[in-house]
C-alpha cells in the first residue's frame, strides 16, 4: 500500500459549520482515514499550534483552510498552512468569498468596537476600555491578544490558493468530490485538476434547478420569504422572490430550492460573473415590471420597485462583498491634526474625545500630531502635580479604536524629542504629511 497522505485543516473567522461539513462525509470518512492520516485539525482532535509549527515544510499532503481572514493570528496561521502544506483549499464561502464575516466591512474597527464595547444597552464601561494587542499584569507578565483588521480579506487575498470548495458549507457532494480527486490521484488514475479550480459547477444555478419557469420572467413588486408560502413548483423569481440562482455557480445540489427556500448565492458567482451583486442588481432591474407591459419602466418606477428591498447588500453581497467590486461600503478619509502641548489647555484632550467620535461613525480616521502636539507623544510624562491625567496612553491606543497616529519627525526634533522616546506611531517627514492631508476628504484641527 502507498503511503498515506497527510491532511490537515485550521479555521480562521468562522461558525465552525465548514468542520461540521466535514465530519458529514459520515462512513465516506472511513474511506478517507484508509488512504490520509488528519495530522492537524484543532476542532476535531487535541493538537496544539506549536505542533503544527513544528512540522515540516511541505509534510502535509492537502490543507483546507476554511473562515475569513479578519485578525492577525487568522493571517499567521493563512502563511504556516501554506509552508506546512503542498496543496491549499481554500474551503467553504468564508475562505473563498469572505462569506458572512466579510460583511462587517461595511463598518470600520472602530464603530464595531464602539457598538461593542461602549454603545449596546447591556454594556456597562464607564471606563471606556477597549482590547489591546498587549498589556502588562501588576507582575509584569505581558498578554497578547490578536490586532483586529479593519478589512475582512479572504484566504487568496493573504496567501497563494491552489483549489477553492464554495458553499455554506460546503455540500456532502463536493466533499465526496475531494474525497474522490485525492484517492484518484494518489492511486495514480488521474492528475490533479488545474491550479485555480474552484471544485463546484460551472453553470448557473438556474440550470441546475428544475422548477418551471417562463420564457420572459417579469415582477411587478418585490415579495418576501417571510410573506408569502411559496409555490413550490414555480421560479422564485416569477413569483417575486429574490432568488440569487441567475448569478450563483451550480454545485450545490440546490439544497435550499428543494427545500422550497430561494438561494442565498453561497456558492459564489461563475467564471463568467465579475461581481455577483452587481450582476444580480443588473438582472432584477431587467425584469421588474408588469406581465402586460412590455416597454421599459420609467427611471421613477424601477426606482419605487427597487425601494422594496430591505438590504441590498445583505441580500446581494451576502457571501461575496470583500471579492467585490466594492469590497467595502466606501467612507469618508479624515484628518486630525492636533497642534496642541498636552497640557495648560483643553485642545489636546477635546482632540482624543473628537477622535472617537469620528472613529465611531465609521470614518477612516488618520491622527497627526504637529508642532507641540508631538509633546502628547512622549513616553514617561507625569502630568498628576497638575492634577491632570496621561494623554500619551490614551493617543497609543487610537489604533485600537480604529484610528491610524502619525508624528511629524521635524516637530519632534525641533523641540528635542528623539523617536526613542516617544508612544508608537508612525513618523513621518513634512512630504508625508503633505501627502496625507491632499489625502483626506476633511481635516480637523486642534490647535
Amino acid at each position: 500500500m502507498a503511503e498515506k497522505i497527510k491532511i490537515a485543516t485550521k479555521r480562521g473567522a468562522s461558525c465552525v459549520g465548514c468542520d461540521i461539513a466535514l465530519v458529514n462525509l459520515s462512513e465516506n470518512l472511513l474511506e478517507l482515514l484508509k488512504i490520509a492520516d488528519i495530522v492537524f485539525a484543532p476542532t476535531l482532535i487535541d493538537v496544539k499550534y506549536k505542533d503544527l509549527k513544528a512540522m515540516p515544510d511541505k509534510s502535509i499532503t492537502i490543507g483546507l483552510y476554511h473562515g475569513a481572514v479578519r485578525n492577525s493570528e487568522n493571517e499567521e496561521f493563512a502563511h504556516i498552512m501554506r509552508e506546512k502544506c503542498q496543496i491549499l483549499i481554500a474551503y467553504g464561502a468564508c475562505a473563498h468569498m469572505g462569506g458572512i464575516p466579510g460583511l462587517a466591512n461595511v463598518a470600520s474597527k472602530g464603530s464595531i468596537f464602539n457598538t461593542v464595547y461602549r454603545e449596546t444597552f447591556s454594556t456597562e464601561n464607564p471606563e471606556n476600555i477597549r482590547p489591546r494587542t498587549e498589556w502588562l499584569d501588576k507582575r509584569g507578565h505581558k498578554l497578547t491578544l490578536p490586532e483586529f483588521f479593519d478589512d475582512v480579506k479572504t484566504l487568496d487575498d493573504v496567501v497563494d490558493v491552489d483549489y477553492y470548495v464554495p458553499a455554506c458549507p460546503p455540500t456532502y457532494d463536493m466533499n465526496m468530490q475531494i474525497l474522490n480527486m485525492v484517492k484518484d490521484f494518489v492511486e495514480g488514475k488521474a492528475p490533479l485538476p488545474p491550479k485555480g479550480t474552484v471544485i463546484a459547477g460551472e453553470k448557473i444555478l438556474c440550470d441546475e434547478c428544475d422548477r418551471k419557469k417562463p420564457e420572459k420572467v417579469r415582477i411587478d413588486r418585490i415579495r418576501f420569504i417571510t410573506d408569502i408560502e411559496p409555490d413550490p413548483e414555480k421560479c422564485f423569481l416569477e413569483q417575486g422572490i429574490l432568488c440569487l440562482g441567475p448569478v450563483t455557480r451550480s454545485g450545490c445540489g440546490v439544497p435550499c430550492i428543494k427545500a422550497n427556500m430561494p438561494c442565498r448565492g453561497c456558492t459564489g458567482p461563475t467564471a463568467l460573473v465579475m461581481d455577483q451583486g452587481g450582476s444580480m442588481l443588473s438582472a432584477i432591474s431587467s425584469v421588474l415590471g408588469t406581465p402586460d407591459k412590455e416597454s421599459q419602466l420609467t427611471e421613477k418606477e424601477t426606482e419605487k420597485l427597487m425601494s422594496q428591498i430591505k438590504d441590498p447588500l445583505g441580500y446581494f453581497y451576502r457571501f461575496s462583498l470583500p471579492k467585490s467590486f466594492l469590497k467595502r461600503v466606501v467612507r469618508k478619509k479624515v484628518g486630525v491634526l492636533v497642534r496642541a502641548a498636552p497640557y495648560g489647555m483643553a485642545s489636546a484632550g477635546e482632540g482624543f474625545r473628537a477622535i472617537i467620535g469620528i472613529t465611531g461613525m465609521g470614518m477612516e480616521t488618520n491622527v497627526i500630531l504637529v508642532d507641540d502636539g508631538v509633546f502628547i507623544a512622549k513616553a514617561k510624562q507625569n502630568p498628576s502635580g497638575i492634577g491632570r491625567q496621561k494623554l500619551e496612553d490614551a493617543y497609543e491606543s487610537l489604533p485600537d479604536f480604529g484610528a491610524k497616529l502619525y508624528i511629524h519627525k521635524e516637530s519632534a526634533r525641533l523641540r528635542g524629542i528623539s523617536e526613542q522616546e516617544t508612544v508608537k506611531g508612525e513618523w513621518i517627514d513634512t512630504s508625508k504629511l503633505k501627502e496625507l492631508i491632499n489625502s483626506m476628504d476633511m481635516v480637523v484641527t486642534f490647535t
